[in-house]
C-alpha cells in the first residue's frame, strides 16, 4: 500500500490533493450545456450551472472575463470553456469560464417558446377571453396541495382581509408524474360546483430545471401541456393561476382569467394584489 493510500486527508487536504489531479487530468475542458440558475450580482461576476438531460455542473465566469463575452440567459445553451477545479468552501466541483460561445437556442427554451406560440394562434391568450375577477367573490375554490405552505399562506391572508369568505380546498399532486391527471381531475371539479364563483390553482416556485424535469411539476410546465392547457381555457367558472416564489411568465397564468404572478411576489400575496379576498 503506498504512501498516498494510507495516508488520512483532513478535508482541506483532500479538495486540495482533488483539485490538483483534476488540473492534471483537465487542464483546461469545453463543455456544452443548457444555462439555468443564472445570477449576475453587482460584483459582476456571473454565477450559473449547465445542464443537460441528467445531471448539471456549477459554473463561475469573474467579471474580468465576461466583461468580453456574449450576453447570456437562462435557457441559453452555450459552449463553455475553462478550468474545472473544486470549490473548497463547498466541496463543489465547477468550470472557472474563460470563454462561451452559443450553441443555439436550448431545447426546454425552444419547447416553451413554440408551444407559448401554438396557444397564442389558437386565441388562449386573448384579452377578450377573459372575465374580470370579482370585486366580492361569495365563495373561492383553491386547487394546491393540502399539506404545503402554499395553501395555509393563502388562507392566512385571507382570514385577515375577508374572514366571512369560504374557502374550499380542492387537493391536488402539484408536483411528480401524477400531477397533470391530479390538477385536471380537481379543476373539473371545482368547475362542476355552481357555489363557486372564483378558482385559483396555486403552487411555490422552484428552478427552470425541476419544473422541466418533472421533479416539480406544476401550472407553469404542466401548462405546457395542451391537454391541461384546453382544460384551463375550457373552464367556466372564472380562474386566475397564482404560481411561483416570483413573477414568472407561464402558460397557465397566460391563459388564465387573471394574471395575479404579475402583480405578486408569492401565491400568498395573490390574495393582497387582486380584489378577490
Amino acid at each position: 500500500m503506498t504512501e498516498l493510500k494510507r495516508r488520512i486527508f483532513s478535508v482541506s487536504e483532500f479538495s486540495g490533493e482533488l483539485s490538483k489531479k483534476i488540473a492534471e487530468i483537465f487542464p483546461s475542458v469545453c463543455i456544452r450545456g443548457e444555462v439555468t440558475n443564472l445570477s449576475k450580482p453587482r460584483s459582476g461576476h456571473w454565477y450559473f450551472a449547465l445542464k443537460d438531460e441528467d445531471n448539471q455542473l456549477r459554473a463561475v465566469m469573474f467579471r474580468s472575463s465576461n466583461i468580453r463575452a456574449p450576453q447570456i440567459k437562462d435557457g441559453d445553451e452555450i459552449i463553455a470553456c475553462g478550468k474545472p477545479t473544486i470549490y473548497r468552501e463547498r466541496g463543489d466541483l465547477q468550470i472557472v469560464v474563460s470563454h462561451i460561445q452559443s450553441a443555439g437556442e436550448g431545447e426546454l427554451q425552444r419547447r416553451f417558446e413554440l408551444l407559448r406560440q401554438e396557444l397564442f394562434e389558437a386565441g388562449y391568450f386573448e384579452q377578450s377571453r377573459k372575465k374580470p375577477i370579482p370585486v366580492y367573490p361569495t365563495r373561492v375554490a383553491i386547487i394546491t396541495s393540502s399539506s404545503g405552505a402554499v395553501i395555509h399562506d393563502i388562507q392566512t391572508v385571507s382570514a385577515r382581509r375577508a374572514p366571512a369568505l369560504p374557502l374550499l380546498l380542492f387537493p391536488s399532486e402539484v408536483q411528480g408524474e401524477n400531477a397533470i391527471n391530479s390538477l385536471s381531475a380537481a379543476l373539473k371539479m371545482a368547475d362542476s360546483r355552481e357555489d363557486i364563483d372564483l378558482i385559483i390553482i396555486a403552487r411555490g416556485g422552484g428552478s427552470l430545471e425541476d419544473f422541466a424535469k418533472g421533479k416539480m411539476l406544476t401550472p407553469i410546465w404542466l401548462a405546457v401541456d395542451s391537454i391541461t392547457g384546453n382544460k384551463r381555457t375550457a373552464a367556466a367558472i372564472l380562474l386566475t393561476s397564482a404560481v411561483s416564489s416570483e413573477p414568472t411568465t407561464n402558460k397557465a397564468t397566460s391563459a388564465a382569467n387573471g394574471d395575479p404572478c404579475d402583480k405578486a411576489m408569492a401565491p400568498c400575496a395573490s390574495a393582497v394584489a387582486n380584489p378577490v379576498f
